[in-house]
């Protein structure tokens, strides 16, 4: 949840004019939400229990999501998403930009695991 907010600081956030409950919904969503998900975790979830294969577990259901985005972009000829927008980026841009936020993904969720085990340790 907390790369929810960080894909969409970087690279969603201002992308749509959102105005009324839109917009609140978008708020509650997109920033406020994973704020709250790190401070829980922070603040309630017990420490040290995280395995370095977690995050490939984890990758799993935003891999599952994207297949199902790029088939409905396909089919509806609308993607959910600029990034990996076919008809505007290409399969090797659309597929780039997918591997590179995988990545970045993986990369986040390995550092919270050193996190967790370094809290576990105090």
């Amino acid at each position: 949840m907390a790369l929810v907010g960080v894909i969409f600081a970087l690279l969603l956030q201002g992308l749509r004019t959102l105005a009324g409950a839109t917009a609140e919904a978008n708020f509650l969503l997109h920033q406020l939400n994973p704020v709250l998900v790190v401070l829980f975790w922070l603040l309630f979830t017990r420490k040290g229990t995280l395995s370095w294969r977690d995050p490939l577990l984890w990758a799993l259901y935003p891999l599952v999501y994207l297949a199902y985005a790029l088939a409905r972009g396909a089919a509806e000829g609308k993607y959910a998403y600029p990034f990996i927008d076919v008809s505007a980026n290409g399969w090797v841009g659309a597929m780039s930009n997918a591997v590179v936020i995988a990545l970045g993904f993986v990369a986040a969720a390995e550092a919270l695991v050193l996190v967790d085990r370094v809290l576990a340790r105090r």
